[in-house]
C-alpha cells in the first residue's frame, strides 16, 4: 500500500436529530476535523505515488479524473456533487460553474460535443470567452472570441463548425501572407495556405487537400515522408507504415491512403520489410497481420500459419495486448475482462476464454473504463448512467450510482 499523504473529508450536513449546519465545506487535515453538528464522510484519500483512493476503496484513480464529469469510481465517489464544487481542478484545467473540471484546451472552442464540455455550457458564456486567453496550440477569433486550432488558421477551409472561427477571419489574405505555419504543415508558395504534410507530393490535387497554385507537386525529387511513413516508389505520395505489405491494393482515400502505383504491395519490397510494432509477419503471403488477429480462430495467411501455435513459440505481447493464459494469443487490453466473449468489434476474444472470470475480481480496469459492482467486468466511463444497462449485474445504471432515489438505497443521505 503506498504511504498516505492526506485525507479529504466532506463534512455532510445531518438531516435529523440535529440542526443542520448551514455550510457544506472540505476538510484536509490528518489529524482534526471541523464538521459542526455533521456527518463526516470521507470521500477521497490521496497517497504518495499521486493517486487518490476511491471512497470505497475499491480504486486508485489520478487526480485528472476527479469531478471530470464522468463517473471512474465504482461508488461514483470521484463526482458528487457537494465535493465538485469545492475541489481545485489540476494544472491544466478549467472549473465549470457546476464544479466540473475540464481541459483548459476546450473552453471557448465553440465545440457542441458534450463529451467534451461543461455540462452547464459554462465554458462558451460570452463573457468569458471575451478576456479568455486561448490555450498553447490554439488561437482567438479577432470577432467570435472563439479558440480554434493554430493548425485550422490558413487552412484553406472555412465551412467546418469546429475548426473555422466562421467569420473567415482566419482565413483573412493579409493574415496568412506572414502567418507561421503549425507543426507538421508547409506553406504553399503562394502563401495562401497551410497544407498538412501528409498531403505534400501526393501527386494529388484539391481545393483542400492541396495548394491552389500546385506547389505541393513541385521539387519532389527531394521531398521526405514524415516520420511514421513510407514513400512510393514513383515518389508520388507517402503511406502509413502500416499500409504497407498488409496484403490491399489500398486506395487513395481521405481516410485510407496507398500508393498510385502499388508499390508498398510489391513482393520483391516485402521479402526484406520489417513489420511495424504490433504486426506480424506471414512469410509466406509476405503480409503483415495485426497483432490481435493471430490465433484468434480466423485464418488469413496461407496454410493457417497464423492459427498454428507452433509457428508462435515465445511469443510476446506487444503493448496495450494481454496474453491469454492457456495459448500465446494476444488480445488488445480493451477486451480483458470486459464481460464479452465475442467483443463488439467483432475480433475474437482469447479462444479459451482466459480474458475472463473470477480473477477479473484483481484486474485493474484502463482509466477511462468503469469496473461493475460484481468486480467482474469493465465497461467505458461514457456508458455510465446514460440510461442502458451495461453491466451483467446492472449496476451501471443503479439509483445509488446515477442518482435515481429510492426508498431502501444504501446510501440516501447521498440523494
Amino acid at each position: 500500500m503506498p504511504k498516505l499523504v492526506y485525507t479529504l473529508f466532506w463534512c455532510r450536513p445531518v438531516v435529523s436529530g440535529q440542526k443542520r449546519n448551514k455550510k457544506t465545506f472540505l476538510v484536509i487535515n490528518t489529524k482534526r476535523t471541523y464538521c459542526y453538528a455533521s456527518r463526516i464522510v470521507v470521500v477521497l484519500v490521496l497517497y504518495a505515488d499521486g493517486k487518490w483512493s476511491c471512497q470505497d476503496g475499491r480504486r486508485f484513480i489520478g487526480e485528472e479524473y476527479v469531478c471530470d464529469g464522468r463517473i471512474h469510481c465504482t461508488d461514483g465517489s470521484d463526482e458528487w456533487d457537494e465535493m465538485c464544487k469545492l475541489w481545485q481542478c489540476p494544472a491544466r484545467r478549467w472549473k465549470c460553474l457546476s464544479g466540473q473540471c475540464i481541459s483548459d484546451s476546450w473552453v471557448c472552442d465553440g465545440n457542441p460535443d458534450p463529451r467534451y464540455k461543461c455540462v452547464d455550457r459554462s465554458d462558451e458564456a460570452d463573457d468569458i470567452c471575451k478576456t479568455w486567453n486561448c490555450s498553447e496550440g490554439r488561437w482567438k477569433c479577432p470577432n467570435t472570441n472563439k479558440c480554434i486550432p493554430t493548425s485550422a488558421v490558413c487552412d484553406g477551409v472555412t465551412n467546418v463548425w469546429y475548426d473555422g472561427c466562421g467569420d473567415f477571419t482566419d482565413e483573412d489574405p493579409v493574415l496568412c501572407k506572414n502567418w507561421i505555419c503549425a507543426k507538421g504543415f508547409k506553406k504553399c508558395h503562394d502563401n495562401k495556405k497551410c497544407l498538412n504534410e501528409l498531403y505534400w507530393c501526393d501527386g494529388a490535387h484539391g481545393v483542400r487537400y492541396g495548394c491552389a497554385d500546385r506547389s505541393d507537386e513541385a521539387h519532389c525529387e527531394n521531398w521526405t515522408c514524415p516520420d511514421g511513413m513510407w514513400r512510393c516508389r514513383d515518389g508520388k505520395g507517402c503511406v502509413y507504415n502500416n499500409a504497407v505489405c498488409d496484403g490491399f491494393a489500398n486506395p487513395v482515400t481521405i481516410l485510407h491512403r496507398g500508393c498510385r502505383d502499388g508499390s508498398e504491395e510489391e513482393p520483391e519490397h516485402c521479402k526484406n520489410w520489417k513489420c511495424p510494432e504490433g504486426y506480424w509477419k506471414c512469410d509466406v503471403a509476405l503480409t503483415c497481420l495485426r497483432e490481435d488477429a493471430i490465433l484468434n480462430g480466423n485464418s488469413m495467411c496461407p496454410y493457417g500459419r497464423d492459427e498454428d501455435p507452433k509457428y508462435h513459440i515465445g511469443r510476446k505481447c506487444s503493448k496495450g495486448y494481454v496474453m491469454c493464459n492457456e495459448t500465446v494469443q494476444c488480445i488488445q487490453e480493451t477486451q480483458w475482462c470486459d464481460g464479452q466473449i465475442i467483443s463488439n468489434g467483432g475480433d475474437s476474444d482469447c479462444q479459451d476464454g482466459s480474458d475472463e472470470g473470477p480473477h477479473c475480481q484483481n484486474w485493474d480496469c484502463l482509466p477511462d473504463d468503469w469496473k461493475c459492482r460484481d468486480n467482474l467486468q469493465c465497461i467505458s466511463v461514457d456508458s455510465v448512467c446514460d440510461g442502458e444497462d451495461h453491466c451483467h449485474d446492472k449496476s451501471d445504471e443503479h439509483n445509488e450510482l446515477c442518482g435515481y432515489c429510492m426508498e431502501g438505497d444504501q446510501w440516501p443521505w447521498l440523494c
